[in-house]
């Protein structure tokens, strides 16, 4: 799904408020912004009934270069780790949509 997309279903909900489509998408801006800005200064934000992420560092290590099979160095670098809460989980059961990637 688009954000677009997102807009559009959020915005389906709302519209017998009268709120626009263009402030639908300005909260949603606003509220995704929001959310990388407080796990930019804090380091984790947690929303309860969907998921937390966190900042965490990964060390440097060693790796093969795909093609030339070459031992390369890789540097240490922050990562983000999402753990999706257990309302999430549940209902991704029973989802009908499966990726096979």
């Amino acid at each position: 799904m688009s954000k677009k997309t997102l807009v559009a279903n959020v915005y389906n909900k709302f519209e017998d408020t009268g709120i626009t489509k263009s402030s639908v998408r300005d909260i949603i801006d606003a509220t995704l912004n929001e959310v990388i800005n407080i796990v930019v200064e804090e380091g984790e934000i947690r929303l309860l009934g969907f998921a937390s992420l966190k900042v965490y560092n990964r060390k440097e290590r060693k790796a093969l270069h795909p093609i030339t099979r070459e031992p390369i160095d890789v540097p240490a670098k922050k990562s983000l780790k999402v753990s999706i809460s257990s309302e999430f989980k549940d209902a991704i059961q029973s989802c009908s949509v499966v990726s096979d990637d």
